[in-house]
């Protein structure tokens, strides 16, 4: 039987299709994974899940890894706040944020103040601390109190959402970050409330 036989010109021409073959495979893949990377980066990055109290004496620090954010997207800080107490009920000043040292002073969807059910305007920030929400234990746990149509406290949640804060962080570049979150609280500590935050993390939106 014959042995196949193959001149130099087919040898190079299958070696031609492989090599296309390969730099297709090659920019697929690369492809793929900057979709990948790039969904990825879009989705929260979740850096503290559930509840965390924050007492007077002990401010919460957290460190974020953060990705590179999408294009044409800035870093969101996000997470549901309020205080938990023995005697008030209503707001306290008491709340403050800081991201690598600076305190976030303006908050997103958060006016300078707002009204309350009873016709009383409430401002978002007193002193410097941020105004949240407060609840005697004894009575409800926040923050689903803060729905109660019928509290002298409500606000309509299409008006603002109470318990939400959400601070913009334009200049957040990828790499470790420092997160403070501190409970002013009152001098007497007799009536230092709790301060509760839930699911802190960081999301990409729109500039």
């Amino acid at each position: 039987m014959a042995s196949p036989r193959f001149s130099a010109g087919s040898g190079l021409f299958a070696l031609a299709l492989l090599g296309r073959f390969v730099r297709l495979t090659c920019g697929t893949l690369a492809v793929l994974g900057l979709l990948t990377s790039a969904w990825a980066a879009s989705e929260p990055v979740m850096l503290k899940a559930g509840d965390v109290e924050i007492e007077k004496s002990a401010p919460l620090e957290i460190t974020a890894d953060l990705p590179p954010a999408p294009a044409g997207k800035d870093a969101v800080l996000e997470f549901t706040a309020w205080y938990q107490g023995k005697v008030f009920s209503g707001y306290h000043s008491g709340m403050r944020v800081y991201w690598d040292g600076k305190e976030l002073t303006a908050a997103l969807d958060r006016p300078e103040t707002f009204q309350i059910k009873d016709g009383r305007e409430v401002s978002s920030r007193v002193s410097m601390k941020w105004n949240v929400t407060c609840w005697n234990v004894a009575i409800l746990d926040a923050p689903e109190s803060a729905s109660m149509t019928t509290s002298q406290y409500f606000v309509p949640p299409e008006t603002l959402d109470v318990v939400r804060f959400r601070f913009a962080l334009p200049n957040a570049s990828a790499g470790e970050h420092l997160l403070k979150i501190e409970n002013g609280g009152y001098p007497d500590d007799e009536n230092t409330m709790t301060l509760m935050v839930r699911n802190i993390q960081i999301a990409f939106a729109p500039q």
